[in-house]
């Protein structure tokens, strides 16, 4: 048998424009800033081509940091915390001030934390299962003010149907 040749993985090979590579990155979603210099930089694009192209979305409106932030606010908070949201705002390259300008925007975190353990609704709540909701709620970035106000509607619940029974 003979080796077949393989293609120069993509990440190598620099585009021939990089004002129309930036553009198709943003078709197919929205980028922070510093992803797309991330991705411009690891195919090897040279930094005034970066900035040039950079600045030619921003000038347009095609990349906007604070867009970015609040569709990916909105996004995370359906099952996140804000912990959780902080640091992957953080990761993307966005600012501390328009990180915590989007989670005052959000749900109050509380509510979110009660709409993500309403799958527990029904169960007995009994210890196994408060440490199970814990680190659950936990991981995914809630505090602790927001699990022990989930914890307590899973009680009321409970109480609730024992009220009006079966």
């Amino acid at each position: 048998m003979t080796a077949r040749k393989r293609k120069p993985r993509m990440e190598s090979r620099k585009p021939k424009n990089v004002r129309n590579y930036v553009m198709w990155l943003l078709g197919r979603r929205e980028h922070s800033e510093h992803e797309l210099r991330q991705r411009l930089r690891q195919r090897g694009c040279e930094p005034h081509e970066i900035d040039d192209a950079i600045e030619f979305v921003k000038s347009y409106g095609f990349q906007s940091d604070e867009r970015f932030a609040a569709m990916k606010a909105r996004s995370e908070a359906r099952r996140r915390g804000n912990r959780r949201i902080k640091s992957a705002l953080a990761a993307k390259g966005i600012a501390e001030e328009q990180i915590e300008e989007q989670i005052a925007q959000l749900e109050p975190e509380p509510d979110r934390a009660i709409a993500a353990v309403s799958r527990f609704e029904g169960q007995p709540l009994d210890q196994k299962l408060r440490a199970k909701i814990w680190h659950y709620l936990r991981y995914r970035g809630f505090g602790s003010d927001a699990i022990r106000a989930a914890v307590a509607h899973l009680e009321d619940k409970l109480k609730q149907e024992d009220v009006e029974g079966p």
